[in-house]
């Protein structure tokens, strides 16, 4: 979780105000105390010295890509990535994906689990393309459509944007990715859950007069080792998750237990004449434990006892699982 910010101070003094304060239920002065906006829609995993380390993986990166362009674009290129971003999937789509046309070439781990995607806006895309194909005209449309080789040149750009990027992961001793070496124009390409924490990494690359931005949005969890945060195994956590849930409305659910102190076999005759006062002697020694009784098997035996003026029963042993009593 995030560290606590340095700037917030409540001193002593300005604590016992607040309290005084509340407790006359009057107002509070406020004006020395320093407050920040909290986004709970968003996830909190980075500390302050995690964004460092992440700051030195984008400044290396940032070099590797400028780099790339300037291969590619064949003009000098740089690139500026600003301080990563959290989000959930759901924010991730709405920041990114919503009302935009884009392209989406995703990428997987080792074990082909889709893990990000690199997004490239629609009109970036067709600036990128043009300059490899040596066209100066920077002024495109949307309603521009690509030709087969620029689609084919922007697949390209796309790997090796992204090999860049595995070179870099596997550099820093984590699982390098691997691109799936097709693009989409559909939004938001990979499945995700929408409580699924993304890392979101804003590309500007400046080229001539002109710059024009890309994101590489990747699961937070791929930077967990280098940053040593314990990101959970996302199976082993839904699995968990279902068996909490499961076990914690089991432990709500009442289930009603029969306690028989004994049986007796009473003459029709005799039950006619009972009156007030009279004793039925049951079949069951008083040195032997009663039975306790769950949809008529017997689970567990005790002895009767008395508690809070109520009835009770003391538990004196428990019938193993597998060989409860038919009762």
């Amino acid at each position: 979780m995030t560290e606590a910010d340095d700037n917030i101070r409540l001193t002593r003094n300005k604590l016992r105000e607040i309290l005084a304060a509340a407790r006359d239920n009057g107002p509070v002065d406020d004006s020395d105390v320093e407050a920040i906006d909290y986004d709970w829609k968003r996830p909190h995993q980075f500390s302050e010295t995690h964004r460092v380390m992440l700051s030195q993986f984008c400044t290396q990166f940032s070099a590797d890509l400028a780099e790339e362009f300037s291969e590619m674009c064949n003009e000098p290129s740089s690139v500026i990535i600003p301080p990563v971003k959290e989000f959930y999937c759901e924010g991730i789509r709405k920041e990114l994906c919503e009302d935009k046309k884009n392209f989406y070439m995703v990428f997987t781990d080792g074990s082909n689990r889709e893990i990000g995607v690199l997004i490239l806006p629609y009109l970036s895309a067709i600036q990128w393309t043009s300059k490899m194909l040596g066209d100066i005209n920077e002024e495109v449309a949307e309603e521009y459509e690509m030709s087969n080789l620029e689609e084919l040149l922007l697949v390209d750009l796309c790997e090796n944007l992204l090999s860049r990027f595995s070179e870099l992961l596997i550099k820093q001793e984590l699982s390098g990715v691997r691109s799936l070496s097709v693009i989409s124009d559909r939004d938001w390409p990979i499945e995700c859950m929408d409580y699924e924490e993304f890392t979101l990494l804003q590309l500007q690359v400046k080229q001539s007069e002109s710059t024009v931005e890309a994101s590489l949005v990747v699961l937070s969890s791929q930077f967990g080792p280098m940053l040593e945060i314990p990101f959970p195994d996302e199976k082993q956590s839904k699995t968990q998750q279902v068996k909490d849930a499961v076990i914690s409305n089991l432990n709500e659910i009442p289930i009603e237990v029969d306690v028989l102190l004994g049986k007796a076999t009473v003459a029709i005759s005799n039950l006619m004449n009972l009156s007030v006062g009279d004793v039925i002697v049951l079949d069951r020694k008083a040195s032997e434990p009663v039975e306790a009784i769950i949809e008529d098997k017997v689970f567990f035996h005790g002895f009767p006892a008395k508690t809070l003026n109520r009835y009770a029963l003391a538990v004196s042993d428990m019938v193993k699982p597998g060989n409860e009593l038919n009762n």
